[in-house]
């Protein structure tokens, strides 16, 4: 995120040859060769989910050094100055670049005594000084504007002004479409820890305001209405609970993996026999439901209303399967999360080898919720054959298994009822952790989200990773002889 504070990306741009590795693995931008070279160089131990580190290359393909992805401003600046002090015989002549540049002018200067406050002081206090220089220079200098625009914007964040802060942001990205600010003001309209966007450094240390005090979206109001009713209305849902039904998933066999493969973790393809028919939630768990269990989680509006049916999200794995003995017990009944295949099989919705639950066709925002910067209510959108909703797009979900990048290579090309491997594998081939998979690809507020967007995406976590669009979803046995009896 460092990359776009206008002092770095104008030290990169004018002492060096900056390049833009694409990590894309479809569509425009596809880049082998960075992502080879990425992957070659990426640290011992350290994650393919996390993303590249920031590398300095001479003419020669050697490595002059690395930074990590999530450094902050001072960090890189020291790091692109000491590589040029380093390394002379490569840097532009302009002993400038080595140190801070002085300002243009006098308002240039007032402005950077108010980045330097901004980065030191209370940013609240900062506004009416922000908005005075706005007032004053924007119209001479637009470029330096951006940035004070961008500082206002952070500032009436921490000042509880969310919606000129907002404004603020939009108002960058709409009007400074090529300045290096426009991006982080871009990312900072995203609901904060939204993986994989922890929140901006700056806004670190602000209350961070919740989805429903962000304005809450509902992409199609009569769609959704019209999905209710038919949930309340169609007899191949189960009304298990008022605030959560299931629908009915038939036994069969499928192909489960690639179709196709973006990503060497969803191979080898396997044919995949699901022996019995089983209950899933027609959609993940909602704050509604949730706050039974965590009170504190969604207090007050928070839950209510509206806000109610928006999905219970930043849940670990641990606190789902918390969750799960919870609501057992409270229900008399065996829930549980889906296993892997479980839920990749009822994602596809009964259509054999294709890449979305509604078919080949590309996600857009009239399929899935996957271009909105934070998560909309459940059932905002068509269901898949099943009668499942939200089984791609809105959150991820946490399912049973645990994760190994070849998981698949372990179980035999044709196979029943597959349960992930087991615990001592997965912490063996995790760095010690036994993650968990999660499925269904959240929002993200990007176009790059599409990759996750497929019915055969898979990602391992810690079991206590909790910083995201993570949800869950519960699964329950047909032949359930629990003390409330059999499901009809």
């Amino acid at each position: 995120m460092s990359l776009s504070d206008p002092r770095v990306s104008r030290l990169l741009n004018e002492a060096f040859v900056p390049v833009v590795f694409s990590m894309h693995l479809q569509g425009p931008g596809v880049d082998d060769p960075a992502r080879a070279f990425i992957n070659a160089q990426r640290p011992q131990g350290q994650s393919d989910i996390h993303p590249p580190d920031t590398y300095v290359v001479d003419p020669d393909g050697q490595v002059l050094g690395h930074i990590r992805y999530d450094a902050g401003v001072p960090e890189t600046l020291a790091f692109l100055r000491d590589i040029l002090k380093a390394h002379p015989q490569l840097a532009p002549p302009d002993p400038l670049l080595v140190s801070p540049a002085p300002p243009a002018d006098d308002a240039e200067a007032t402005l950077l005594a108010l980045e330097a406050r901004y980065d030191s002081d209370d940013k609240a206090g900062l506004v009416a000084d922000l908005e005075a220089w706005l007032a004053q220079h924007a119209d001479r200098l637009p470029g330096a504007a951006a940035l004070a625009r961008t500082l206002l914007a952070g500032a009436l964040y921490y000042a509880g002004d969310l919606a000129g802060a907002q404004h603020h942001w939009q108002r960058i990205v709409d009007e400074h479409p090529d300045h290096p600010v426009r991006h982080r003001a871009a990312y900072n309209l995203i609901e904060p820890n939204a993986w994989p966007s922890p929140v901006h450094p700056e806004l670190r240390d602000a209350r961070h305001p919740d989805v429903a005090e962000r304005g809450l979206i509902v992409p199609s109001p009569d769609l959704r209405a019209a999905n209710l009713a038919r949930v309340a209305s169609d007899a191949r849902y189960v009304q298990v609970r008022p605030d959560l039904p299931f629908a009915r998933i038939p036994a069969g066999t499928f192909t489960m993996g690639g179709s196709p493969a973006l990503q060497a973790r969803e191979l080898p393809n396997r044919r995949v026999t699901i022996s019995r028919p089983f209950l899933l939630s027609a959609w993940p768990v909602t704050r509604r439901l949730w706050r039974h269990f965590r009170p504190d989680a969604f207090p007050g509006a928070l839950s209510e209303g509206l806000a109610g049916d928006l999905p219970a999200l930043q849940i670990s794995c641990d606190e789902a399967d918390a969750f799960v003995a919870f609501l057992s017990a409270r229900d008399g009944r065996r829930y549980r999360l889906p296993t892997e295949a479980e839920w990749e099989y009822a994602a596809r919705g009964g259509l054999e080898g294709k890449a979305h639950p509604w078919g080949d066709e590309p996600p857009d925002p009239t399929r899935c919720n996957y271009l909105n910067p934070r998560a909309v209510p459940v059932a905002c959108y068509p269901p898949n054959g099943y009668g499942l909703f939200d089984m791609i797009g809105n959150n991820f979900e946490w399912v049973a298994d645990f994760y190994l990048a070849n998981a698949y290579a372990l179980t035999p090309a044709e196979v029943t009822d597959p349960t992930g491997p087991t615990r001592e594998q997965s912490a063996e081939g995790n760095s010690h952790f036994a993650w968990r998979v999660a499925r269904g690809g959240g929002f993200i507020g990007n176009e790059m989200s599409k990759i996750s967007h497929r019915n055969s995406w898979r990602i391992g976590w810690p079991p206590f990773f909790f910083l995201g669009n993570t949800g869950l979803r519960l699964a329950l046995d047909l032949d359930d002889d629990s003390p409330a009896g059999p499901l009809p």
